[in-house]
């Protein structure tokens, strides 16, 4: 599957969340976004802290969380999700001349 593959099965699963606009929506799928970020963060702490074995399943889903809300944020915002890919690519190709 590609990203804007991707993109267009998350968008099936997409509410809207406020105004014709999209401040409401990007406000909300930013948000999220650190909220699911968060969550990621809690399993990788607690694996830490507790000496556990990681538990590699569960960072993906996290990771499966924050990619849909990257791809409705980024549909929200008129891009698709591979034209962000490629931009952050062209940013790292600039800032450190590889990629």
């Amino acid at each position: 599957m590609d990203a804007d593959e991707f993109q267009r099965m998350a968008l099936k699963t997409r509410k809207e969340w406020g105004s014709p606009e999209g401040i409401e929506d990007v406000v909300y799928l930013a948000l999220a976004i650190n909220g699911e970020a968060g969550e990621l963060a809690e399993v990788v702490k607690k694996t830490w802290r507790d000496g556990k074995e990681l538990d590699r399943e569960k960072i993906v889903d996290e990771l499966g969380d924050i990619l849909w809300y990257v791809a409705v944020l980024s549909h929200t915002l008129g891009v698709r999700l591979s034209e962000v890919m490629e931009r952050n690519v062209e940013k790292l190709r600039e800032r450190y001349g590889v990629v």
